[in-house]
Order: structure tokens, then sequence, then C-alpha cells
């Protein structure tokens, strides 16, 4: 499952297709059981952003307003075509969402921006596998699991320096997933 906190403190849980809020004022536990499954958890505000299929069974990112959970809904945001799938998930800030996609159908990688409710822009196109997108202060990266850093300037890839641990000793490894 997923767990994030929401901007008022409440505590959120995505297993499958349940979500259990728990509220630590009150100390209880709301559980709401949704139309599909998710599979994926970023967090804006009280709202979660989370990735599931749709109708057509396209991949989707949907999003789901918790601020009253006597009265939520699973909102399309950003729908896949046949064949193109998301490459390890998406990165929310704000309104705004990075995400990296495959194309099955071109055999090649994508990556677009949303900013709030306009129409997705590719920020670029590369054949590199196996990256995630990290959106910081608006600027879009993309990371490989090896630790391998691209900011992204004008469409193209430009490496940058590799991440490191509080002591200064380069990351082994990093899990796209969770970036």
């Amino acid at each position: 499952g997923f767990y994030d906190v929401l901007a008022d403190g409440r505590s959120v849980f995505l297993n499958s297709n349940k979500i259990s809020v728990y509220n630590p004022v009150s100390g209880e536990t709301t559980s709401i059981f949704l139309t599909r499954s998710y599979n994926y958890l970023q967090v804006s505000g009280n709202t979660i952003y989370t990735i599931g299929n749709n109708s057509n069974n396209s991949q989707t990112i949907f999003s789901i307003d918790l601020s009253d959970l006597s009265s939520i809904s699973e909102i399309e945001e950003i729908t896949l075509s046949e064949g193109v799938y998301f490459e390890y998930g998406f990165s929310l800030e704000g309104d705004n969402i990075l995400y990296n996609v495959y194309d099955q159908n071109v055999n090649g990688y994508s990556l677009y921006k949303r900013e709030g409710s306009a129409d997705p822009v590719m920020m670029s196109s590369q054949e590199n596998c196996c990256l995630g997108s990290v959106l910081v202060n608006n600027t879009p990266y993309l990371v490989g699991y090896n630790n391998i850093v691209y900011k992204i300037v004008d469409g193209v890839l430009v490496q940058q320096p590799q991440m490191v641990t509080s002591d200064g000793s380069p990351l082994s490894q990093v899990d796209t997933d969770r970036v």
C-alpha cells in the first residue's frame, strides 16, 4: 500500500481499491472502497493523485479530493493512449504533474508536464529506459535507478552530479518509485 499525510494533518493509506483516512485529532479512521484499484500516491493539499485504469482500460492519473469524506469522486486527470504506460509513477508539485511514459508503439520514452488544467506539454523524448520523473521548483528531472540524474533543458537531458547521502557518499541505487 501507499501512505502520505494531507495538508490538514490527516494520514491517508491507499491499498488497491480501499482508502483509509486517519484523523489524529479525533482518533477516528474512515475507510472507503473506491470504484477501481490504484497503485501510486502523491498528495497536494487534501487531494490525492494516483494511477489506475479507466473504463477503457487505459492507464490514467486520477485525483480524489478528501476534504469531505462523505462526498468524494474519482476524477480523470491524465489518460494515456493505447500502448502507452507510465514509467515509474509521476511527480506532483502543487497542481503541476510531471510524468515519463513508455510508448510501445514507437519503442521510446517521453516526458510530459501538465501545468494546472492545461494540456500536457512534451518536455523531452528519449530512448533511455528506467527513469523516474521528479519536479523540483518547477524544474523537470529524470532520475535513474543507478543514480544517474538528468535535468531537462530545452528538451535535452543534461547529466547532473550524482545524489549523495548526508555524509557525502554517492547513493548506490535510487528507488525511482519513491523519489
